[in-house]
């Protein structure tokens, strides 16, 4: 019998959300607010919850937040019950990695269907992964299979530009593949700027961040243009490191150059001129995108003066400079690069 456990501060709708799910067949467990409901479900065999977002003592994303990085809570079906219809509360829900919501009041067959669908495409899933964990894991040889498998068996995920792929703060379920496109990662200061950690071009992966279990994203990330994306669950990436040692090495190589890169980011921040940031950025984009001398690139100034970790008005005027002494090109957003090697020479 499936285990449901229903948080909800309102009494009438409580007792008869838990009549009509008891009637369908179901176990239902129920607390009167976000602190009773995380007890529950710590201590209870929880199969799904339905949780109210605005209640007393917790309020229903603290209750997710909670349980979401308790490892034997953290893969409950758990779905909102919200009077809000409005887009912005149900995805801010979303983001946190909710699996569903229901916008009260609901019909009964509308809260029959939602939990049926919902559980059916976990068990499904489950499956799914299980038989990935026995036979699929243990096949990945190194990281270009890993890039296979991933177009093979993730989900598919197009972005548009400018469209957010994951926020900062919440819950990271995912580790993707970018195929296609162009991915930066960043962070927002206390004064509203946008400071660039990472840009992401075709072939990489995202969402690196712990393989031990579930954390929250420490930054944002978002598409810099038309952007196709395969993801797979974090638990799988944890699997397959299991089962192969050379993946684990080549994965783990790769995270250690990009450390370094990132130490000579920071260097070159902090101690170079503006001119000197300016062409470093220039070429390191142009080295990440894989362009040659003479091949047109197109990023915008304010994404290449936040990666330079200087003033867009800055960077404008050392664009201009290195223009007007014939080593690149700027025409509208696009940048070409006329002579590498004396850019490399510049001090």
């Amino acid at each position: 019998m499936v285990n449901i456990l229903l948080i909800e501060d309102d009494r009438s709708l409580r007792e008869n959300t838990k009549e009509i799910l008891e009637l369908a067949g179901y176990n239902v467990e129920t607390a009167e607010n976000g602190r009773k409901g995380v007890q529950l479900a710590l201590s209870k065999d929880i199969d799904l919850i339905l949780c109210d977002i605005i209640m007393p003592v917790l309020d229903g994303y603290s209750v997710l937040k909670e349980l979401s990085t308790v490892p034997r809570t953290q893969k409950i079906l758990f779905i909102f019950l919200t009077a809000k219809s409005g887009l912005k509360e149900i995805r801010a829900g979303m983001n946190l990695g909710a699996d569903d919501y229901l916008v009260k009041p609901f019909e009964e067959q509308e809260l029959l269907d939602t939990i049926h669908s919902r559980l059916l495409k976990f068990q499904i899933s489950h499956k799914y992964n299980s038989n990935n964990s026995k036979n699929g894991s243990s096949k990945i040889a190194d990281i270009q299979h890993f890039k296979e498998y991933f177009i093979e068996n993730g989900e598919k995920k197009n972005l548009m530009k400018n469209e957010v792929l994951f926020r900062e703060n919440n819950l990271s379920r995912y580790v993707y593949f970018l195929k296609k496109g162009l991915i930066k990662t960043f962070k927002m200061d206390e004064y509203g700027k946008e400071l660039i950690t990472g840009i992401y071009h075709k072939e990489s992966f995202l969402g690196l961040y712990s393989f031990n279990g579930l954390v929250s994203y420490p930054e944002s990330s978002l598409a810099m243009g038309p952007s196709l994306l395969y993801r797979l669950p974090s638990n799988f990436l944890r699997e397959a490191f299991k089962y192969n040692t050379q993946l684990t090495l080549e994965l783990a190589q790769n995270i250690a150059e990009e450390i370094i890169e990132l130490k000579n980011h920071l260097l070159q921040t902090a101690y170079s001129s503006a001119l000197r940031k300016t062409i470093n950025t220039i070429l390191d984009f142009s080295q990440k995108m894989k362009f040659e001398e003479n091949e047109m690139g197109e990023i915008s100034r304010s994404d290449l003066a936040n990666i330079a970790g200087i003033s867009k008005e800055s960077f404008i005027r050392c664009l201009s400079t290195l223009k007007n002494e014939g080593f690149i090109n700027i025409e509208g957003r696009n940048f070409q690069i006329l002579n590498m090697s004396g850019l490399r020479k510049i001090k």
